[in-house]
């Protein structure tokens, strides 16, 4: 339900911004997801073009709700989210058609997982960027 909130305020913030950055995109991501998360792991950046993939190694050293955030900025249409176990088992995913995945998840140990970010669409020559992070649940 916070996923549909999120994503819907952030549309409605997008078609108000139409030069923002990863980094503005992802804060106002944050921004609204308002309080009772705390930050599970450092945010990572980079740069993909259209096709390309990132796969990215996540320890995670108290179990609860987590809820990963991705955001690219305005030269890209659609990034996904895929969660990976340790044996690479899909634990859930973000297709939708938009270019700011959301996932919700939980964790029952401390564990290691993989997080995927697929970047479908992205219209600059030189790639576009992406931020992405996992906050924990406070409640």
């Amino acid at each position: 339900m916070k996923k549909l909130l999120v994503a819907g305020l952030l549309m409605m913030a997008g078609a108000a911004a139409a030069q923002e950055s990863a980094q503005d995109y992802y804060g106002i991501l944050r921004e609204m997801m308002g309080d009772g998360y705390t930050e599970a792991l450092k945010p990572q950046t980079g740069v993909l073009a259209s096709g390309e993939r990132r796969l990215i190694k996540l320890t995670f050293t108290q179990p609860g709700e987590y809820m990963g955030l991705a955001a690219c900025d305005v030269g890209c249409a659609d990034m996904d989210l895929y969660l990976f176990d340790e044996q690479g088992n899909l634990v859930t995913t973000d297709e939708e058609d938009d270019s700011f995945p959301i996932l919700d998840f939980e964790v029952g140990k401390s564990k290691t997982y993989y997080a995927e970010v697929a970047m479908f669409d992205c219209d600059e020559e030189e790639g576009c960027n992406y931020m992405v992070g996992f906050y924990r649940s406070e409640d």
